[in-house]
């Protein structure tokens, strides 16, 4: 029995390490580290992925002298359409590192997309937009890329959301149809006159949502993926939800990262 579940685990460690293998393969061939020396080259065609960070991961042996533990590190990152929302819940003392987090990948997205194929919607009612005042200069060479300004008020944000429900049922009614799966299997076919991929960036959510905007929000949560409309969530979880809503609903569609004095931790 020893021998058969030493070679069961030898056989799963060793395509676990293959599949990561792979996976930094891709990543460090198409994402670069962050240096000064780093020259921008616009892309051509989205690749459809933004690699966000590293995790380190440990799987520990089931035998019983626990050999072979497994250690790696992997690459985090997005994949358009079906895992490209991010919900970032936070604690007391981990703000800086989700609004770190959420800003890199704002970044890494604009790195990886043709130019003008990606717009965001900056939402930070507590923090007035200074948690993403560095992505503003972007407004200064065109503005559509962050919607014009970073949104505040309800009644704003209410407004954002409706503007990207609307978006969503375009989409659906005018490029999928029946003929197309998502919004990336349209973009492959439409070429040059591609549809932009849209990203809701939210800090400290659910501060200055109403029923009215959590209900489009779920509307996103719900079908945004398939219509190239995507969350970045920054979760503050010590602030509660309207009565009826479920902070489970949107974690289901995204990306689940926790943040802590510690650092960024997957659960």
């Amino acid at each position: 029995a020893f021998v058969a579940l030493e070679h069961e685990w030898n056989e799963i460690a060793s395509a676990v390490r293959s599949k990561v293998a792979a996976a930094k393969e891709f990543t460090d061939a198409h994402f670069a580290p962050w240096s000064q020396e780093q020259h921008y080259a616009p892309p051509e065609f989205s690749i459809d992925a933004a690699k966000f960070g590293e995790c380190r991961v440990q799987i520990p042996s089931p035998l019983p002298d626990g050999r072979e533990t497994v250690e790696f590190t992997a690459p985090l990152t997005l994949v358009l359409p079906a895992e490209a929302s991010v919900f970032i819940e936070r604690d007391e003392a981990g703000r800086p590192e989700a609004i770190r987090c959420v800003n890199n990948i704002v970044y890494r997205v604009l790195q990886t997309v043709p130019p003008g194929k990606a717009a965001f919607t900056l939402i930070d009612p507590v923090h007035l937009g200074q948690s993403f005042s560095s992505i503003m200069h972007l407004a200064d060479f065109e503005e559509n890329i962050v919607h014009r300004r970073i949104w505040t008020e309800p009644v704003e944000i209410e407004e954002r959301l409706l503007e990207l429900n609307a978006h969503m049922e375009k989409v659906i009614q005018m490029y999928l149809r029946n003929e197309f799966r998502d919004i990336v299997e349209y973009n492959k076919e439409a070429g040059r006159i591609a549809e932009k991929y849209h990203f809701l960036v939210l800090a400290d959510f659910p501060a200055h949502f109403t029923e009215t905007a959590m209900r489009r929000l779920l509307k996103i949560a719900a079908s945004g993926a398939r219509c190239g409309v995507y969350m970045l969530i920054h979760n503050d979880k010590r602030l509660g939800l309207p009565p009826g809503f479920d902070a489970k609903d949107l974690i289901q569609s995204s990306v689940y990262i926790q943040a802590t004095r510690q650092g960024i931790v997957l659960p």
